[in-house]
């Protein structure tokens, strides 16, 4: 699967865009939501082939540390999952997006933590961010995504609009 990134969306938790923004974003307050156009119709290939998606977001210039745990991608018609096949993608519309937090207050206590993850301030960082995105079964058939690099001043610009 090819990822194009299009745009960073600072989000704000007062008005949701989302029919699903609740799920998406737990109890973070602050997020932006990372938009990406792909070469194909994710949600068909996840319900045909009944495959598990993950999402890894690290930056990736220096040390490899990861933003944490990104649960879902959704695309139009809400969260993509195996869990909640509804049928054929309603969109024709391909693109799909994660939500990242725009800040981390503290990294992870150990490298065990379910959550890992490093402390972050995409308002302040000048450190770029690397995504892909998988679509697998348990025997790991199925597509990862190229990387997909986004700039700091990308994202620095949305957390501060």
């Amino acid at each position: 699967m090819s990822l194009r990134f299009e745009t960073a969306e600072r989000v704000n938790p007062a008005q949701p865009q989302d029919p699903v923004f609740n799920e998406a974003i737990a109890t973070h307050s602050d997020v932006v939501r990372l938009i990406f156009a792909a070469d194909r119709n994710m949600r068909a290939a996840v319900n045909h082939d009944r495959l598990n998606v993950s999402t890894n977001a690290a930056f990736c210039d220096g040390a490899r540390e990861s933003l944490g745990p990104i649960q879902t991608v959704f695309d139009a018609d809400g969260p993509i999952s195996l869990r909640k096949i509804s049928g054929p993608s309603a969109s024709e519309d391909h693109r799909v997006w994660i939500y990242v937090n725009s800040k981390r207050d503290e990294a992870s206590r150990s490298a065990t933590e379910a959550d890992q993850h490093t402390k972050y301030d995409l308002a302040q960082s000048t450190r770029d961010i690397c995504v892909t995105i998988n679509a697998l079964t348990m025997v790991l058939t199925g597509f990862t995504s190229q990387e997909v690099r986004i700039k700091a001043a990308v994202l620095r610009d949305a957390v501060t609009r």
